[in-house]
């Protein structure tokens, strides 16, 4: 894409993914390229945090062939190369340091540790339209959504196979 047609489109999906993070109570983080980084569970508690990331993660995924049905409608100048425009969504359920770091010159509220590098690793296994989830999400989640194993994925830094999920859909008990 030209510069100017790529920071249009980015600022739009940016726009609509996080009207879903923010709807479930999640702190947005930052984005990263072409992605977003959000967690729950600080500044505020949250004892549905998995859940809450997950319907987030959902309504994010629903987003999307309606978006790409508006630029195509709208004639936007960059609805072909958007045509196969997809998102893959990577949740982990884990203890993170958050609180507000850099240097005097710029500060950042962010969450750091293990438990986020395991998300953007699961985050980077999920193909377009998944939301792949780790064990600890399944077990705050179990009977809440609907799930399928997957074959434990080797991660980066890990030494034993990681159980991941792929979330099919929601129960209607959460």
């Amino acid at each position: 894409l030209e510069p100017g047609a790529a920071v249009e489109m980015l600022n739009d999906y940016f726009t609509e993914l996080v009207e879903e993070v923010l709807a479930e109570g999640g702190t947005l983080d930052k984005f990263t390229g072409d992605g977003v980084m959000a967690f729950w569970g600080a500044p505020t508690e949250q004892p549905d945090q998995a859940l809450r990331a997950v319907r987030a993660s959902r309504r994010m995924q629903a987003r999307m062939k309606p978006m790409r049905d508006r630029w195509a409608r709208e004639k936007r100048s960059f609805v072909d190369e958007a045509r196969g425009l997809s998102t893959g969504i990577g949740i982990h359920t884990g203890m993170a340091v958050a609180g507000t770091i850099g240097s005097p010159k710029r500060l950042e509220y962010t969450a750091i540790g293990d438990a986020v590098n395991l998300a953007a690793r699961v985050q980077a296994i999920a193909q377009g339209g998944e939301v792949i989830v780790t064990q600890p999400t399944i077990d705050r989640i179990q009977g809440k959504v609907k799930s399928e194993a997957l074959p434990p994925a080797q991660i980066r830094g890990k030494t034993a196979l990681v159980p991941i999920f792929r979330v099919t859909g929601l129960t209607g008990k959460g």
